[in-house]
């Protein structure tokens, strides 16, 4: 190459490498006004930028509270049997490969994803080789029903929780009398703990005379313990001091209260109760509710101390007894008015319907939100396996094998899909319920069998329609000639 050429090689490129450069340089440039123009507009608009949204609010349709309750309380009640009957039908389709050849290779496919059916001897191997192969096999695509039977599972048991978590301060307050059941006397027939409730102090008074059974008036109050919402308890100084073994403080200044163990006081500490000091005289623990501490004082102590002397009345009352007719005539006998008789079930009951009309129905959606996602999720996994194995497939179709048959091998690797990852979600959904309950104050989260089979019943019904759809939709996309010749 001469020195003409070389000249103009070397120009050339120099050309190229600042033509680059100013590309660059541009692109830099232009970048930068594009995000300064785009800061100074979510600057000058965060406000608006941050307060828009859609919120469709459509009217409320009557009763749909009461059919979700109802479809979420017969979900826990059947899901169990559910998950009974799908184990006992994996356990009928190994017991039929005993006799039957067809069940045998059909099992057999349902555990291999169809690859390998030409070479179905295995080589010799060690037994070490053998069982981190049978492991993985075992666990081979249990990874999204692992996550679906968890996540599901876990949020039954937030329902749950929601639903009777509550109930713990009501079960702490029948506990001051040792009579069960009880009869509550409150001021309607519908209240909840939630509700107030207020009776003169001249009738309780006036009920106390007449009932022939010890009648335990006391105060439900929202203050708080040191700064936080908490609920308390205000009983007779005689019931304080049966709780706490000690008699209830005359002086303020030595007032205490029995709190429970979310506080996180121990017993000689003190805590304040509406800037009022109280020292701690005994701590229960499992009484709180969802993100409310829970104390419980003398009478004297709530309405000296805390109150002031501003309130005179009873949030109600515990009748020793569980005969709320008897209840009634005891009110009427006194000439009482205002006051009502609510057993202790149906008082139970009206508490856990107030959390489920906050709660269920929001909870609910989620759970069937996440078995649609899983369920959409696993076809698209099984169509994408049953893709990528077309030529064993369309072999197997070839030599016989009709899509009945198939659609018995897919039910077969949903339920044996489906209980091997229940194996491995029992365990996860312990800390992921332990991280639940770590989230908020008083929250107790279990876990258990129902919950389990709730995850499970309803991840075995998605594996189960994603396998039927997958296939249905391999079945139409399926060049038979094509696969079979590869």
């Amino acid at each position: 190459m001469g020195p003409f050429f070389a000249r103009k090689l070397g120009d050339r490129v120099r050309s190229r490498a600042v033509g680059a450069h100013r590309h660059w340089a541009s692109i830099t440039l232009l970048g930068a006004v594009c995000a300064l123009v785009v800061f100074v507009a979510v600057w000058t608009l965060e406000a608006g930028v941050r307060s828009w949204g859609v919120a469709p609010v459509p009217p409320l349709v009557s009763g749909i509270v009461t059919a979700l309750v109802d479809v979420i309380r017969g979900m826990r009640m059947v899901c169990p049997y559910v998950a009974v009957a799908g184990l006992l039908l994996l356990v009928c389709y190994r017991l039929a490969a005993v006799w039957s050849p067809r069940a045998r290779v059909f099992n057999r496919l349902a555990g291999i994803d169809y690859a390998g059916i030409d070479h179905l001897r295995p080589p010799k191997r060690t037994a070490w080789s053998w069982l981190g192969r049978r492991l993985a096999r075992w666990f081979a695509g249990t990874g999204l029903a692992i996550l679906a039977i968890v996540l599901v599972g876990a949020t039954s048991g937030v329902e749950n929780e929601v639903t009777n978590g509550p109930l713990r301060p009501v079960d702490a307050t029948v506990g001051l009398v040792s009579a069960k059941p009880v009869t509550f006397v409150l001021q309607g027939p519908d209240i909840t703990f939630m509700d107030d409730s207020s009776i003169s102090e001249t009738n309780m008074r006036a009920l106390v005379r007449a009932a022939p059974f010890p009648v335990v008036p006391f105060g439900k109050h929202l203050f708080n313990i040191d700064n936080k919402s908490a609920m308390e308890i205000s009983v007779p100084d005689a019931s304080y001091a049966q709780l706490t073994g000690q008699p209830a403080p005359a002086a303020c200044g030595s007032a205490s209260i029995v709190v429970d163990d979310t506080v996180g006081v121990p017993v000689g500490g003190s805590v304040s109760v509406n800037g009022t000091d109280l020292i701690v005289a005994k701590v229960e623990s499992g009484i709180a509710q969802m993100n409310r501490s829970i104390g419980v004082m003398a009478d004297s102590t709530a309405r000296r101390c805390v109150e002031g002397g501003t309130n005179t009345g009873y949030w109600g009352a515990l009748a020793a007894t569980g005969d709320s007719e008897a209840v009634s005539r005891a009110i009427s006998s006194a000439g009482l008015s205002g006051m009502n008789a609510v057993s202790e079930s149906a008082f139970k009951e009206n508490n856990r319907d107030f959390w489920r009309a906050n709660a269920t129905p929001l909870l609910l959606q989620i759970i069937l939100y996440l078995t649609l996602f899983s369920g959409f999720a696993a076809a698209g996994e099984r169509q994408s396996a049953l893709q990528r194995n077309s030529r064993e497939l369309g072999m197997l179709h070839a030599g016989g094998v009709d899509w009945k048959g198939l659609r018995a091998v897919e039910y077969r690797r949903a339920l044996r899909t489906t209980f091997t990852a229940a194996l491995v979600a029992a365990p996860l959904m312990v800390p992921v319920a332990a991280a639940f309950n770590a989230s908020e104050l008083g929250v107790h989260i279990a876990v258990g069998l129902t919950e389990l089979s709730v995850g499970t019943s309803l991840t075995l019904l998605a594996m189960l329609l994603a396998a039927r759809r997958s296939l249905s939709q391999f079945k139409r996309s399926l060049d038979l000639p094509l696969a079979v010749k590869g």
